[in-house]
């Protein structure tokens, strides 16, 4: 949720619907691999309105199980994902970490393949900023809110990228690893 992931209400009970761009097609694969008993079928090729891109959809099914995500991340009514104040230090873990930067997450530099950073886009600049300390404090990272031309975004030291990426990339799927810092060149 903290990534490309969407709640819908439906009735009682809420499902989760994902989009991801083709070539995160292995990964929206695992997704639902992962998950299988709660999805109905596999991704599918649905186009963006206005878009000339296609991305692969996928949604689970309704179920009272996905309920307590519409607590953590829709509040106030509104339909604009948000987060509770502490949702990273009460829930999120190395796994949801990982999954969050499989998501949202790249490289800073893909020349060097240094550094990491998560774009935040649909999140606010205090929401933002909530998430740089505590993950700060739950993950003793050298983090910061930064901007790039359209929102802000979470920024990695580059000292943090062996950490880090020891951290993370057990839960990664290898046609993920473009998005991880090469730490075996670093020196």
């Amino acid at each position: 949720m903290l990534g490309d992931a969407n709640l819908n209400k439906r009735f009682k009970n809420c499902n989760l619907k994902f989009d991801y761009s083709q070539k995160y097609s292995a990964y929206a694969h695992h997704i639902t691999d992962v998950f299988r008993h709660w999805f109905l079928s596999l991704p599918t090729e649905r186009p963006r309105i206005n878009s000339e891109y296609v991305g692969l959809g996928f949604q689970t099914i309704s179920s009272i199980e996905f309920n307590f995500l519409k607590d953590l991340f829709y509040f106030d009514n509104h339909t604009k994902k948000s987060i509770k104040e502490n949702l990273i230090k009460d829930y999120l873990t190395p796994i949801g970490l990982a999954y969050w930067i499989c998501d949202d997450g790249g490289l800073t530099d893909y020349t060097r393949k240094r550094g990491l950073e998560i774009h935040t886009g649909g999140f606010t600049e205090d929401e933002v900023s909530l998430k740089v300390e505590q993950l700060s404090e739950k993950f003793n990272l050298n983090c910061w809110k930064a901007h790039n031309r359209k929102y802000p975004i979470i920024r990695f030291s580059n000292s943090e990228d062996v950490k880090l990426t020891k951290m993370i990339k057990p839960y990664f799927i290898k046609e993920m690893y473009r998005k991880l810092p090469d730490i075996n060149s670093i020196s």
